[in-house]
């Protein structure tokens, strides 16, 4: 073999070597942080009544900000609420809805129902999850409004008219 073909085999090797090893760590960084799995894991524990389950996806320094301002600040004082509330709705059920994020935030509708026998309208907060480092580092709770609770009970609208009175043409 010459010796350019050699340089040449040599640098295509290292490239696909490169290559794989680059992908095989975006695909560990992908899977190990992405932020609405961890979300569902979370959630899976909560319904469960699995404290420590649910604890081993949050950080230490976790904090949960509701939005009348009550917050809770750590990772143990999130255990302190959650076992408190198993114990005052021992059926208590998290519904998650509309999930969606990426590898470091997560945003979901949610429903928190005494009893998984009883259905909300439609989900009464929005949670924004982070994630940093494969924990959920902070949720930040937000209520939805009676009436967008209403709206999201409600079929979808049908598309708006034209002016001739001719539904749009979907092109």
């Amino acid at each position: 073999m010459s010796r350019s073909r050699r340089e040449l085999v040599v640098s295509a090797t290292a490239c696909l070597a490169l290559i794989l090893t680059c992908s095989a760590a975006n695909a560990d960084a992908v899977s190990s942080a992405a932020a609405p799995a961890l979300v569902e894991k979370f959630v899976a524990a909560l319904n469960r009544h699995d404290l420590d389950g649910a604890l081993s996806v949050v950080a230490d320094n976790f904090r949960e900000v509701f939005s009348d301002g009550n917050t809770i600040t750590s990772r143990m004082s999130l255990r302190d609420h959650l076992a408190l509330e198993f114990f005052t709705a021992p059926r208590v059920t998290f519904v998650l809805q509309d999930l969606v994020g990426n590898d470091t935030v997560a945003d979901a509708q949610v429903s928190i129902l005494p009893d998984p026998r009883v259905r909300a309208i439609a989900p009464e907060y929005s949670y924004v999850f982070r994630v940093a480092s494969g924990k959920i580092t902070q949720i930040e709770v937000f209520d939805r409004s009676v009436d967008a609770q209403r709206a999201a009970a409600l079929p979808a609208p049908a598309p708006s008219p034209t002016p001739s009175g001719r539904p749009r043409s979907m092109r």
